[in-house]
């Protein structure tokens, strides 16, 4: 089997991440560095469509990671994976400290907070709040402390 380096515009790199779902890289395309999300379940390509999509409605509301680019095909195989790109964040429990300050635990809970209000407002729930999904964006467009990846 060949191992895939390329997905879309985008040179895959180091894996950095990976869940019962799938895996993400590093992965570069020009000037632009990201994350890609590659599902390896294609029992789970519903949800991983949904997601995006949900991602996608979501597109502006402060504290959402937007999808820079995405490809699901109709029925992914391991030579035509689904996939997506989102900004290249840091784990918000690692730019925290060990131990985190009580004072920054606070701001981050307010953070996260308003980001979850904002999501219900549109009609979306995330359903997978845990730490590995929430993230600190130190680029623009994304201005607030923390950033999750939403969920449909």
């Amino acid at each position: 089997m060949t191992k895939l380096t390329k997905l879309g515009r985008w040179q895959l790199l180091e894996q950095i991440g990976k869940g019962g779902n799938g895996r993400v890289h590093r992965a570069c395309s020009g000037t632009l560095t990201g994350a890609l999300k590659l599902l390896h379940r294609n029992d789970r390509v519903q949800r991983f469509r949904d997601e995006v999509a949900g991602m996608n409605r979501l597109a502006g509301t402060q504290g959402v990671l937007p999808v820079l680019d995405s490809h699901i095909p109709e029925a992914p195989t391991r030579s035509d994976p689904a996939w997506f790109v989102m900004p290249l964040a840091t784990r918000l429990v690692d730019e925290l400290g060990n131990p985190p300050a009580p004072t920054e635990i606070v701001k981050a809970i307010r953070d996260i907070s308003c980001v979850l209000a904002a999501v219900h407002h549109k009609g979306f729930s995330h359903r997978d709040i845990k730490p590995d999904n929430l993230f600190k964006v130190t680029v623009q467009p994304i201005a607030p402390r923390v950033a999750m990846a939403a969920r449909g």
